[in-house]
């Protein structure tokens, strides 16, 4: 209502008389301040970062902690060995840090050789690590160019470069034994489980199966162990072998070598063991564990052959590894001498130089002489004082090389020993048999090339080490030998008349001469080391050449084994090209585990003798070494001592010589004969499995034929008997008939109990298979749902929605679900039908081709106590089968067939069972629907097996016989 009408009180106004008039009004709002609002918000991200960055590091460590105490877990779970800390008992060679001695004493590589793993790396922390011991390192890679260096002449330096070659060849043939036993019980593990998703076999059988596999594995392996240890402790301790090292090595070699061939043996034993007991325990078909068995030698053939290609591999990098050590010692061995030749050299130069400016005077001969000796003389003492400060230092030096290359080796096991429980633990997920295979053999081979790089490395490091702590000491010993040719100037200026300018003179000159005699000391260090680079190349070639000298020797020997067994399958008719195509296969798998035994025998004993050898020329090299110390020391001696000393050592020598030529060629001549009696044993025991093989197929073909050719006699026999009886006119007994019949109701009910049997177990096999996969669909249903539920979740709270909205998604959410189940159902119900109609027709078949061998065998039994003359037999059979219904002998034969059968009804019943409608085939009435029970009762057994025994063979003269018209109308 306006101010200036007020209608409704009766009062009215002009518009002059309103007044305009303000009112305030107080009203609550809030104003936005952007400004205030951005800065807290910034304040805000500030300091939750900060809170974040302030937490996270707990938190890192704690999921660091989490994950290394997870790989521990696994290696628990994976490791062959149990854990057992390293204890902190001082080594023999090594340092004691407490006092920082150096502690005496090696354990001797005849022991340590044949070295067994007897701790677990994965609990072991850094300290542990850094206080490794030589026990706790495979000895292929816990000694190094530290052993050999400390060596005192060449040839003991090279028997240890040999001996840890050997080592390494050890090395190898453990570790690739090892993968062998992994691949072959996963591989087995991986076609069982397989055969357990598919129902083959249960799951629990595939569990124990596999536990009982491992541990028979594992206790035939530590067998030999112990049976190889306790014979190697019984050689080691006899004393005929206390100084003949020679003759412990070829004893060590027969007896690896032995158990070795043992070992093969019983692995292969032990697989027919295993097809053995897969019959026994697993519920599988002789077909179907076959199968398997060739399955799973298929994969170990293909195993085989990579662990061939990986032994030559390793072979190679063995002679690699040895030809560079051997050029790295003999440049060594140069540099070595250098520190003598020096002194000689400076000797030399002096006394040419002070016998040229003295030669004119006698009287300064004496005094020249005198001065060369006692300057000789502080050069050798300065030279003694420096090599005894560098055998001092190397000792040191070698003492932390070796704990460095311990500590290392160790790290590296512990790491692979990881990369291996992790890689096993994450593959037990897949049943792809051939990809497992090959990753795991290529991580064994990284392994392998791991730590030959990190051999090599250690090597030179080790190398290079001693070589600068050689070249310090040098340095020192060349300045205290020119401090010690400058004092030269003072005495020959007191002991001689020379001035001091032409001491001074002298001096220099001899200096100037040092100066050129290292230049071309250092240019004939460099021709040696090319000549060494050269000695390499050829080391390499002569290696590639052996190997490829074996690798055709190898294959030959599989050609000729090839055509052989070839030749002797094309002239055996028993076996069928199924049967000679897997004894063709099964000899090629022999022949390359037999090629692999073989070239890993050759290789050890053939480094086996490169140590004997070395072993003499240890002598020879100690012949050497006196000579050399005779040629120093020849000054304080007479010269006919001097020459008879010489020619003693020198008849020695060569007699040595000789014997060493004759020991080489001895021991080659043995080697070639042990290989030869070794590859003529394997060859002979491979022969024996053929042979097994061959006569096993021999005697299943041979049943097979024996059952068919049994089948014609009895058809035969039975044949003659049905003319004899027949032609002798009398009846058919009455006893014989109903006992043929009984027996023929015991025969079918009994296929009819056995098909129920295997159709209930077939049947509880397709319902746990489709329950198990029904329960995974739903899972993966569950788990894809849920991530979308997530996702969804997520995008809508992004979005803002509200509680409405959510509990919106939810409900679609869960129709999606209850629809997504009921199609499931509807997919495993299909399946099921499917698989029951597939069931049924399996087991008509099968109950179709087992009604017709028992109609066979029922109509033969008939036939053999009627009685038709012979010279109607055959008659009969063409006019039943013709349909000529007026033969006598015909409806005779069928008389005589429906008495029998009329005096069997004790065993039937109801004559309403005796329909036309019987004359159906019993396989048919055998209905195998799932759905329902088996309605093939007795009365409709007899009715149909008799109409079906019987309608092509009597049912014609039946019908041209009007006195038993009434009879043919009940089934007959």
């Amino acid at each position: 209502m306006s101010l200036n009408t007020c209608n409704s009180l009766g009062y009215c106004y002009g518009n002059s008389f309103c007044v305009p008039v303000g009112v305030d009004k107080d009203q609550d709002e809030y104003t936005i301040q952007e400004g205030w609002i951005a800065g807290a918000f910034f304040l805000g991200l500030l300091i939750g970062a900060g809170i974040i960055l302030i937490l996270a590091k707990p938190f890192l460590n704690a999921l660091e902690k989490k994950k290394r105490q997870d790989e521990e877990r696994l290696l628990d779970m994976a490791g062959n060995s149990k854990i057992k800390e390293t204890k902190s008992v001082p080594v023999q060679g090594w340092i004691d840090k407490e006092n920082g001695k150096a502690l005496k004493g090696k354990k001797s590589f005849k022991v340590s050789r044949f070295w067994r793993k007897k701790h677990s790396l994965s609990n072991l922390n850094e300290k542990e690590i850094d206080e490794a011991k030589e026990g706790d390192v495979d000895p292929a890679w816990s000694r190094g160019m530290v052993d050999v260096m400390q060596q005192t002449t060449n040839s003991n330096s090279e028997v240890e470069m040999l001996d840890q070659d050997m080592a390494a060849i050890i090395s190898m043939e453990r570790s690739l034994e090892e993968e062998k036993e992994t691949l072959l019980l996963k591989t087995l593990a991986m076609i069982l489980k397989k055969k357990a998703e598919r129902r083959g076999v249960t799951q629990n059988f595939c569990i124990n199966f596999m536990k009982k596999t491992e541990e028979d594995i594992k206790d035939l392996t530590k067998m030999i162990e112990r049976e190889k240890e306790e014979a190697e402790e019984k050689i080691r301790n006899d004393t005929k072998f206390v100084k003949d090292s020679e003759g412990l090595e070829t004893e060590m070699q027969k007896i690896h070598t032995h158990f070795n061939n043992k070992k093969s043996k019983l692995q292969r034993d032990y697989r027919d063991k295993l097809r053995q007991s897969l019959l026994l325990s697993s519920g599988m078909s002789e077909s179907e564990i076959d199968e398997l068995i060739e399955k799973l030698m298929n994969n170990m053939a293909v195993i085989e052959e990579k662990i061939g290609n990986e032994q030559a591999r390793q072979r190679r990098a063995v002679e690699q590894r040895l030809a560079k050590r051997k050029r790295d010692m003999q440049y060594r061995e140069v540099t070595a001498r250098e520190a003598e030749t020096d002194i000689e050299a400076r000797v030399d130069t002096l006394k040419k130089l002070l016998s040229k400016k003295l030669k004119e005077d006698s009287n300064q001969g004496t005094q020249m002489d005198s001065i060369i000796s006692d300057y000789s003389d502080e050069l050798n003492i300065i030279h003694r004082f420096h090599s005894k400060d560098f055998d001092d230092k190397c000792s040191e030096k070698y003492d932390l090389l070796q704990n460095f290359r311990l500590s290392s080796f160790f790290k590296l096991m512990k790491k692979q020993e990881k990369e291996k429980a992790i890689f096993l633990q994450t593959a037990d997920k897949t049943t792809n048999t051939v990809e497992f295979n090959k990753l795991f053999h290529d991580l064994f081979i990284k392994h392998h090339m791991e730590q030959e790089a990190l051999c090599g490395e250690l090597d030179q490091k080790e190398i290079q080490e001693i070589s600068k702590l050689r070249q310090t000491i040098n340095n020192n010993e060349n300045t205290a030998l020119d401090k010690e040719t400058e004092k030269l100037v003072e005495k020959l200026e007191s002991l001689t008349n020379l001035k001091f300018s032409e001491s001074e003179k002298i001096i220099k000159s001899h200096k100037a001469q040092m100066l050129d005699y290292n230049a071309k000391k250092q240019r004939e260090k460099q021709a040696v080391m090319a000549r060494l680079q050269e000695q390499l190349l050829q080391r390499l070639a002569n290696a590639d050449e052996a190997e490829a000298r074996d690798q055709k020797e190898q294959d030959l020997l599989k050609e000729e084994q090839k055509t052989t067994i070839s030749r002797v399958l094309s002239t055996n008719m028993d076996l069928n090209e199924e049967a000679k195509n897997r004894i063709l296969r099964e000899h090629e798998r022999n022949m390359q585990v037999l090629s692999n035994q073989l070239l890993a025998s050759k290789i050890r004993q053939q480094k086996s003798l490169e140590i004997k050898l070395n072993q003499r020329k240890g002598r020879i090299g100690e012949l050497e070494r006196q000579k050399q110390e005779l040629h120093r020391t020849k000054k304080s001696m007479k010269e006919k001592e001097i020459a008879d000393l010489e020619a003693d050592l020198a008849s020695k020598i060569e007699k040595e010589e000789l014997t060493l030529e004759e020991a080489r060629k001895s021991a080659v001549m043995e080697l070639r004969q042990q290989l030869a009696q070794e590859t003529e044993e394997a060859l002979k025991l491979h022969d024996e499995e053929i042979s097994l093989l061959i006569g096993r197929l021999q005697i299943g073909q041979a049943r097979r034929k024996a059952i068919l050719e049994k089948q014609d006699q009895t058809l035969k026999q039975l044949q003659d008997e049905l003319e004899r009886r027949v032609a002798g006119g009398s009846s058919l007994p009455a006893l014989v008939t109903d006992q043929i019949i009984k027996q023929y109701h015991n025969q079918v009910s009994h296929l009819n109990e056995q098909l129920q049997q295997r159709k209930k177990r077939q049947e509880t096999l397709i319902q746990e298979k489709l329950s198990a996969k029904k329960q995974r669909m739903e899972e993966y249903i569950e788990t894809q749902l849920e991530e979308e539920a997530q996702t969804e979740y997520t995008s809508r709270q992004k979005r803002g929605a509200g509680y409405a909205s959510l509990a919106l998604m939810q409900t679609f959410l869960e129709q999606r679900h209850a629809k997504a189940m009921q199609e499931l159902d509807i997919e495993m119900q299909a399946e099921l039908e499917k698989a029951k109609r597939d069931l049924n027709s399996e087991l008509e078949l099968e109950l179709k081709k087992d009604l017709e061998m028992e109609h066979k065998d029922f109509l033969s039994q008939l036939a053999g106590i009627s009685k038709m003359p012979q010279s109607d037999l055959h008659n009969a059979v063409s006019a039943t089968t013709a349909g000529k219904s007026d033969n006598p002998a015909a409806k005779h034969l069928a008389k005589e067939v429906r008495e029998s059968m009329s005096r069997s009804k004790t065993f039937a019943i109801s004559d309403s069972s005796y329909r036309s409608k019987g004359d159906e085939l019993a396989y048919k009435r055998a209905n195998t629907d799932l759905n329902q029970p088996f309605p093939l009762q007795y009365d409709k057994i007899r009715t149909s097996s008799i109409s079906t025994a019987n309608k092509a063979s009597i049912r014609p003269a039946i019908d041209s016989d009007n006195e038993d018209e009434s009879e043919d109308s009940n089934g007959f």
